[in-house]
């Protein structure tokens, strides 16, 4: 199948856009440096030198009649200046010196490239098999804006990157892949594999088709769902940046979740999904790992993901996602656990028969505290819904 990529470069793509893909190129071609140069050599005068030529190299020429100046020549041209001073004129060691001589010629050997739209091909062949005959090809477009996506600093907050799902009653979903032009770098960069896995996961094959508000299914438990599966697939989505992947998204994350529009939702269901984790690892920790079980979890988020319901049924069986909770519910998710294959009806059952007021002030409390304070769940009976042989086995295994 044709997976997509961002729209090609053509001469009506704006000069913003092509500043933003020409920092991806050479962000790409020099991955191998880029723990070095951020982590290690961070603080080096030399290394925030290279890192502020990146941001600037590639601007547009203020007073130039040329409508597609080339951008990533330019870039390399600041870059490769850069270097050259640093090299001849900077008091380094022999092992600095071969640092940057070596960035050099992975600078000098840029060439045109799509790495963005690399990406989303190798996030889409994870996706598809999640989703099977209900994932639809997505159209992505790659756009620039004007502001911080959180209104901050690029001091304080790197991450410059965002993205929204649009999605059409009659045709494929349309990611908008956005990004603060003034300052892309290696943190945004590396935040990207996190940023389309959450939008691919989550809103793109998500039905019903029409646009929500967030809550804590479709911005909560499949967000934890998403992350979950970033944690397995990073070292895949970004050859040679497998590490700063990980790391960034992280931090990413972390900033996101923590705005006052996604702070409720994200907490509370993660703090739930992350409870039921630990309460079956308790219990079958014996025969699963921790990820096996996350997995088994992850997969009833992205099975309900495509369940034509209302959205109040998808948030009620989010917060009725507890052993605390219905004695059907947790009946009906111990099942699922045991058998990811087996029908989740029981579960769209026992969410379906509350409304929120009736899922139970107790957890309602519960999971907003989780949310803003960091408090654990309380700690489950691990024998809860458990067969007496299972109980035995664990217990002669303990």
């Amino acid at each position: 199948m044709n997976f997509p990529h961002p729209r090609p470069a053509d001469p009506s793509e704006t000069l913003e856009v092509k500043s933003i893909r020409a920092r991806s190129i050479v962000l790409q071609a020099c991955r191998d440096y880029l723990p070095a140069l951020t982590q290690e050599r961070g603080q080096d005068a030399e290394s925030k030198a290279i890192l502020a030529a990146l941001q600037y190299g590639s601007r547009p020429p203020r007073h130039s009649s040329d409508p597609n100046p080339d951008l990533l020549g330019k870039l390399k041209a600041a870059l490769i200046r850069q270097l050259k001073h640093i090299i001849e004129l900077a008091e380094l060691d022999e092992a600095s010196l071969r640092f940057y001589r070596g960035l050099r010629r992975e600078v000098e050997g840029a060439q045109m490239a799509d790495p963005i739209g690399d990406l989303l091909q190798r996030i889409c062949r994870k996706a598809e098999p999640l989703y099977g005959k209900d994932w639809l090809d997505p159209d992505v477009r790659l756009g620039w804006a004007g502001l911080h996506p959180r209104n901050a600093s690029t001091d304080d907050d790197p991450y410059t990157a965002t993205a929204r799902t649009q999605k059409p009653e009659d045709s494929a979903s349309l990611v908008r892949l956005s990004v603060f032009e003034k300052y892309f770098g290696v943190e945004a960069y590396c935040s990207l594999p996190l940023v389309l896995t959450h939008e691919l996961v989550c809103h793109v094959p998500a039905v019903p088709r029409k646009s929500h508000p967030p809550g804590v299914f479709n911005e909560g438990f499949m967000d934890w769902a998403a992350l979950i599966y970033f944690r397995q697939w990073c070292s895949e989505l970004s050859p040679g940046l497998g590490s700063l992947t990980r790391y960034h998204g992280e931090k990413f994350h972390d900033r996101q979740r923590n705005t006052a529009k996604l702070r409720w939702p994200r907490g509370s269901a993660h703090t739930l999904a992350n409870g039921v984790v630990d309460w079956w690892s308790e219990v079958m920790g014996f025969r699963y790992t921790q990820e096996d079980i996350q997995r088994r979890l992850a997969s009833l988020a992205v099975r309900v993901n495509v369940v034509d319901v209302d959205m109040s049924v998808k948030d009620a069986l989010v917060l009725a996602l507890t052993p605390h909770g219905s004695q059907t519910m947790a009946a009906a998710l111990d099942a699922f656990l045991r058998d990811p294959t087996t029908s989740i009806d029981p579960l769209l059952d026992a969410a379906g028969s509350l409304s929120l007021d009736d899922v139970g002030d107790h957890l309602l409390d519960a999971a907003a505290s989780l949310a803003l304070d960091g408090v654990g769940l309380p700690v489950v009976d691990s024998t809860a819904n458990v067969g007496a042989d299972d109980v035995l086995e664990a217990k002669e295994l303990s």
